[in-house]
């Protein structure tokens, strides 16, 4: 079991869920390596995935082509519930980031579920509360926190995910996401990012050492 890692410092983006119901019997598992397409944005929505292990990038593309990524999400959070609920097509790509172990389920199968088995539509509902008010949260932390802020709070969310624990007590971070999607979530100017990280290095938060990040863990 990885060891839990405590920072200091606020989270913006909180992209973690504990799923406590037990959905074992639904569906299959299947991994994944990293940037592979779970689903498609447009695609008819026939299944939904629970995330065991992994992170996974949800991408929106725009008329004109352009693609903007617009949420993580990791063990514990279900993929494309909003869609199979309201029988919609999929909003957005579904991309693993890292590899993944996923539980995949017809939509049929778990909607049967969620309507038979009050603990499980207590979840969803909890789930998608924390949606919101993660959203909220973020919008609110994007219009008053500083970029020095917002990035610090984001490696250091990812670090608890894919971070690993130096004999130092650095957790050393491979960002698992390009320059322009780091970016995009945190509002941030790509150009304008390069100095960001520089001014984390300048006050000792964060080292970097080739292609990692080093992070001081409290």
């Amino acid at each position: 079991m990885s060891p839990t890692l405590c920072f200091r410092g606020k989270e913006p983006f909180d992209f973690i869920w504990a799923s406590s119901v037990k959905v074992d019997q639904l569906g299959s598992t299947i991994e994944l390596p990293p940037h592979e397409v779970v689903y498609a944005q447009g695609a008819e929505a026939d299944e939904v995935f629970l995330v065991r292990q992994g992170l996974v990038k949800l991408l929106r593309a725009q008329e004109s082509g352009a693609e903007t990524i617009v949420g993580l999400r990791a063990s514990g959070w279900y993929l494309a519930l909003e869609a199979i609920v309201l029988g919609a097509k999929y909003p957005v790509t579904a991309q693993t980031v890292t590899r993944c172990l996923l539980q995949r389920m017809s939509a049929p199968e778990f909607l049967r579920m969620l309507r038979a088995v009050p603990e499980l539509s207590w979840e969803v509902h909890r789930m998608h509360s924390q949606e919101v008010l993660n959203q909220v949260t973020q919008l609110a932390d994007l219009s008053t926190l500083p970029a020095r802020d917002r990035l610090l709070g984001f490696l250091q969310m990812v670090a608890e995910r894919v971070g690993r624990i130096q004999p130092d007590g650095t957790v050393e971070l491979t960002l698992p996401l390009r320059h322009w999607e780091v970016a995009q979530l945190l509002s941030i100017r790509a150009p304008y990012l390069s100095d960001v990280f520089r001014d984390l290095e300048e006050l000792r938060l964060i080292r970097r050492v080739g292609p990692s990040i080093l992070l001081h863990a409290r």
